[in-house]
C-alpha cells in the first residue's frame, strides 16, 4: 500500500543517524535528507550554506516553513537520536526538532515547496540530496 500521512494530524518521524559527511552540490556542502514526503522532510545541512547554520538539522514543512537545530548540534561520525514532529491540529501547523531526547527548535524563514509523492528515505524524491551515513530503526508514528 501506497504511505499516506494525510489523516495524521499530528506525527513523527524518528530515527538513530550517523552522519559520515555531508554531500557536495555544486562543490559546496549540500542538504543530505534524512526523509522527505508530501508534508514534511528533515535533512542535514553542512558548513558553507549562506542561509542556515553549519552543521544542523532542518525541518521543513509542506506550508514552506522551516525549522531548525542549533549551529554544530549535529557531529559527524556520532550517532544521534532524531526525531521531528509535525503538529496539524491548529490553524498552522508546528514543527519541533529532538536531538538525544531534547528539543532544540529554533524557527526560520519561509523555504520551497515540497514535490516528493509517498515516502523516500535517505534522499530526496529527485534523487538530488543523498544521505551519506547511517540510519537505523526509523519510525513513523501519529497518536
Amino acid at each position: 500500500a501506497d504511505f499516506d500521512e494525510s489523516q495524521m494530524a499530528a506525527q513523527t518521524y524518528e530515527a538513530w543517524v550517523r552522519v559520515d559527511r555531508f554531500a557536495l552540490d555544486d562543490g559546496n556542502p549540500g542538504l543530505n535528507r534524512l526523509f522527505e514526503t508530501p508534508r514534511m522532510a528533515a535533512y542535514f545541512c553542512g558548513e558553507g550554506n549562506t542561509k542556515l547554520p553549519a552543521n544542523s538539522v532542518i525541518l521543513l514543512l509542506s506550508d514552506g516553513k522551516i525549522y531548525k537545530s542549533p549551529k554544530n548540534s549535529v557531529t559527524l561520525g556520532k550517532w544521534m537520536h532524531v526525531a521531528v514532529t509535525a503538529d496539524r491540529s491548529g490553524a498552522t501547523p508546528v514543527g519541533k526538532i529532538y536531538l538525544n531526547g531534547v528539543e532544540v527548535t529554533e524557527e526560520h524563514d519561509n523555504g520551497a515547496q515540497l514535490k516528493t509523492q509517498g515516502l523516500v528515505i535517505g534522499n530526496r524524491g529527485d534523487g538530488n540530496r543523498s544521505f551519506i551515513g547511517a540510519v537505523d530503526a526509523f519510525r513513523v508514528w501519529s497518536e
